[in-house]
């Protein structure tokens, strides 16, 4: 048994580290994270296998970043809470803000998935990440973040929900919602998607109107010379 660990340990090393192994092969090797969390156990997964997966949020696919949260999702109840807490989080931030709309979804989706094993700290951490994402361009991501959001209220005490989550709610939708453990509820609650675009777009610096006006002026004066 130790034998046939230790070479699937070294199976599972080369197809995430190795050059030659193609995105399609370590995909396929994240679809089975549930049946290698079994065969693993909690020491060796966050000695040994939770390090190497980091490698793949670095991938220049965004298919295999996402396979990255699907695995974590599979991977949670054998993991341990405080590996999770300690893992999780980091990895999400680097996500939030990555250049595929997908990626993102996927790992939110993820943290819906895997939200009733983080502690309650990490948890409301979690959802001051999210939650922004409420007012996100993008109506698959603004779906996935109303989805993690009742995920977080459904395990969190009420008080919590009430004192703490609804505050980081409470800016971006457009009526305060009577209760976050409903989606289609807090769906509706949402700014429109005409909002939803005015709030996205950056304000004008002062300076750069003042100098867009300068430029106008020119050519005025340019075209009156003339």
């Amino acid at each position: 048994m130790a034998a046939m660990r230790t070479s699937l340990e070294k199976a599972v090393c080369d197809v995430l580290t190795d050059s030659r192994s193609t995105a399609d092969i370590k995909r396929g090797l994240l679809s089975h994270a549930h049946q290698l969390g079994l065969f693993f156990g909690c020491r060796d997964l966050n000695n040994s296998f939770l390090p190497l997966l980091l490698t793949v949020l670095n991938a220049v696919e965004w298919q295999l970043r996402g396979s990255f949260f699907g695995a974590v999702a599979a991977l949670g109840p054998h993991t341990g809470r405080d590996s999770l807490d300690v893992f999780l989080l980091p990895v999400l931030e680097q996500a939030l803000v990555d250049s595929e709309v997908a990626v993102i979804c996927d790992a939110v989706n993820c943290l819906a998935t895997v939200c009733h094993q983080l502690r309650k700290r990490s948890l409301l951490k979690a959802a001051e990440k999210v939650a922004p994402l409420l007012q996100h361009p993008s109506a698959a991501v603004r779906h996935s973040a109303v989805a993690c959001i009742v995920a977080i209220a459904r395990v969190l005490p009420a008080v919590d929900v009430f004192a703490q989550l609804a505050v980081m709610v409470a800016d971006r939708v457009q009526q305060q919602p009577l209760m976050l453990t409903d989606e289609e509820h807090l769906a509706a609650c949402l700014h429109s998607a005409i909002e939803q675009q005015q709030q996205q777009q950056p304000l004008l610096h002062p300076q750069h109107s003042v100098v867009s006006s300068f430029k106008q002026q020119q050519q005025q004066q340019q075209q009156q010379q003339q």
